[in-house]
């Protein structure tokens, strides 16, 4: 009997630990003031996810503000290749939104999409060429503003502001065809689809 007297002890000993340690673990979950990291991940082309934490917002005047990404990506002209310069390639993608609030964002405002808000996506790449055995890198630019008037270009949504002074962040989503700029003079020359995308923390 003594014997499961000590067993029961211990139990409610240990289920006492650990329901102080669950409490203190799910207050700073719910803490907004504790964000996470970064996070900013697409689909390129329907062949890759990419994913980067090297995420910024800079602010054009008013309230039109750029989330910037540095990237690494597939090399699309040459994806077979065993030579790492060659097989990926520095990118940037700049997602441009013209007003900072919870919403839809289309690139091309239409009968449809009645508010005012857009956006604008910028992908460079950075390709290589050779000149006799040297490598020669080129950035070359594709975006969501270089399509024809009857193109698809996509869309982002803006789903979260958290503008508690510890911590200003955004969360969001996007999909997005960008177009080469006709003077481009190397690279794909088709459009780059940047798929089922979304980004969290972004400090702001």
């Amino acid at each position: 009997m003594r014997k499961l007297k000590y067993i029961l002890a211990s139990v409610v000993l240990a289920t006492g630990f650990a329901s102080c340690e669950t409490e203190a673990i799910d207050e700073k979950v719910k803490d907004e003031a504790i964000p996470g990291n970064p996070i900013l991940r697409f689909d390129f082309n329907n062949q890759q996810t990419i994913v980067t934490d090297k995420v910024t917002v800079d602010w054009e005047g008013g309230s039109s503000f750029v989330i910037r990404a540095k990237l690494s990506i597939p090399n699309l002209e040459n994806n077979d290749t065993i030579n790492n310069i060659e097989k990926y390639l520095a990118a940037n993608l700049s997602i441009s939104y013209n007003v900072l609030t919870l919403g839809h964002f289309p690139t091309k405002l239409s009968l449809e999409e009645l508010g005012n808000n857009t956006s604008m996506a910028t992908l460079d790449i950075q390709y290589i060429e050779y000149d006799e055995e040297k490598p020669v890198r080129t950035w070359v630019k594709y975006s969501t503003y270089y399509a024809a008037e009857n193109q698809e270009t996509g869309f982002s949504n803006i789903t979260r502001i958290n503008d508690n002074d510890g911590a200003r962040y955004l969360d969001g989503n996007f999909e997005y065809i960008v177009y080469p700029n006709p003077d481009n003079v190397i690279g794909k020359m088709q459009p780059l689809r940047l798929s089922t995308g979304s980004y969290y923390y972004v400090n702001y």
